[in-house]
Formats: structure tokens, C-alpha cells, sequence
């Protein structure tokens, strides 16, 4: 849910928040201090999100909604990919031409160099 979502049943519970303050670190507060602790530990059985998000394996968050804290981090590590795989990419291109290139230049040398060999 998004925060809007938090700060209603935040607010049926504590009473008034205000909205502009409300962090998601303080959201996860409030919401453990709704929970007994009575069985030790945490109650609600909460994990910290590390890289890659909520998702259980290796993928990286591609779809994120606008409601969702984590969309401009998302988004962020999603264009420092797309740049870093378009100048892999130029690199690829540019070694590739520039060694044929080279490859048809040296051909032509070592003919030359043969003709004149065997004049």
C-alpha cells in the first residue's frame, strides 16, 4: 500500500499525524508499535529490503507503480544501465570496425610486400 494508505490506519489508531512529516522509517515505527511484543522479536516478521527490492530472486525491479518508495532509486539504476550497455555497445562497434580496418590494411601490405619479394 501506498502512504496515503499508512496514514489512514495510522490515524485510526494514534489519532492525527501529519501527512508532510510521515517518513516510511516512521511509518514502520508506528506500525510496530500497533503490534504486541509480548513473543519477543519482531511481531510483524518484517525484513529490511536490500538491492533488489521485495523481489525473491535475483531480478531487479523493473515495474514499479507511482505509489511505491523505492520508483526514483528504480528508475535510476535503470538508466545507468541502459547507458552503461549503449557505450558497451559504441566500444563493440568501434573495435570491430577498427580491426578490419587494420586486418584489410595489413592484407594489402604483406601483398605488396610479396610482390616485391619475388621482383
Amino acid at each position: 500500500p501506498d502512504k496515503q494508505s499508512h496514514l489512514n490506519i495510522l490515524q485510526e489508531y494514534y489519532g492525527k499525524i501529519k501527512a508532510d512529516t510521515l517518513t516510511w522509517r516512521i511509518i514502520n515505527e508506528l506500525v510496530d508499535g500497533m503490534f504486541s511484543k509480548d513473543y519477543g522479536g519482531d511481531a510483524l516478521g518484517g525484513k529490511k529490503l536490500e538491492f533488489y527490492g521485495n523481489e525473491g530472486v535475483c531480478l531487479f525491479k523493473y515495474f514499479v507503480t507511482s505509489s511505491d518508495p523505492q520508483r526514483y532509486f528504480t528508475w535510476t539504476i535503470l538508466a545507468i544501465d541502459i547507458i552503461c550497455f549503449g557505450l558497451i555497445s559504441v566500444s563493440y562497434i568501434y573495435i570491430t570496425a577498427k580491426t578490419r580496418s587494420l586486418s584489410v590494411n595489413l592484407a594489402n601490405d604483406t601483398s605488396r610486400l610479396g610482390r616485391r619479394v619475388r621482383q
